[in-house]
């Protein structure tokens, strides 16, 4: 695992398995090391947690995660969202045997969800259609 220093040399960490709690408590000591006020911090869905939404915001840093069903509690929150009354922007893609339909959906927070600092909540769905070979049916996939 690697950091980028301000002038975006990579700078190397210690190896992951001699972290006892591993990369999520390595990535939150980073933060707490790094001058990040200012920044947008995006990290992916292992870091989604309250703890390190907290250490982020702390520094007036704004973050962008990912919400997974693991995270239990908050997927299902945000599944509750009333989507479908939700204006949606679409893109649709073809190209190398296949076509994609992108959505993205964008809401603020209601006072109901209480993750630490969440702002905003943005609904990505990608739909895939690809052949499986020349001449036979496609294959959808989400």
């Amino acid at each position: 695992m690697y950091r980028v220093d301000r002038d975006h040399n990579p700078v190397g960490i210690d190896e992951l398995e001699q972290v006892p709690h591993g990369e999520v408590l390595v990535v939150r000591n980073l933060l707490d090391l790094l001058d990040i006020d200012g920044a947008d911090v995006t990290l992916d869905a292992m870091h989604t947690q309250t703890d390190t939404a907290t250490t982020i915001r702390a520094q007036g840093t704004h973050y962008v995660f990912t919400v997974k069903a693991d995270n239990r509690h908050l997927y299902a929150q945000l599944k509750n969202l009333p989507w479908k009354h939700v204006p949606a922007y679409t893109t649709r893609d073809t190209g190398h045997g296949r076509k994609e339909t992108r959505t993205i959906k964008t809401t603020q927070v209601p006072v109901w969800i209480t993750f630490e600092g969440a702002a905003q909540i943005a609904q990505l769905r990608r739909t895939t259609w690809r052949k499986k070979s020349k001449g036979s049916p496609k294959h959808k996939s989400n």
